[in-house]
């Protein structure tokens, strides 16, 4: 079960929707979780048509989601040793599946860079004209 988030100030859900919210959230499938909070695909449905547990769902979706991200990024340099470690094995299709990998994920990074950089500049150019 996912960790149950406070919810927002002001928001009115009533207290099957509260129960079912954090049902929702740790499912992978919003089928499955529909089961688990025990509500029909109807019911379901209907509170989706209604902004405040729309966003509700959609506020505590996001806030695991941050909370899983910060967990992989605080484990990207163990992540990133780990394949470097790998170019030592004895197999060498493993030391040539891993040298592939790091040169992609390099590239990527660099490419993502670069579209950052890109997408700053053109930023300035806007908020300065």
């Amino acid at each position: 079960m996912a960790k149950v988030i406070p919810i927002r100030k002001g928001a009115e859900l009533t207290p099957r929707q509260l129960r079912a919210i954090p049902c929702l959230v740790a499912a992978p499938t919003q089928e499955e979780g529909r089961r688990k909070a025990g509500i029909s695909k109807w019911t379901l449905w209907r509170w989706m048509q209604e902004p405040t547990f729309s966003v509700e769902l959609s506020r505590q979706r996001n806030k695991v989601m941050e909370e899983a991200i910060a967990t992989l990024s605080s484990n990207m340099t163990k992540a990133a040793q780990t394949l470097v470690d790998l170019l030592d094995e004895e197999n060498p299709r493993l030391r040539r599946s891993v040298a592939i990998d790091i040169i992609n994920l390099a590239l990527k990074g660099k490419e993502i860079l670069e579209l950052e950089e890109r997408l700053q500049a053109l930023e300035e150019r806007v908020l300065n004209s």
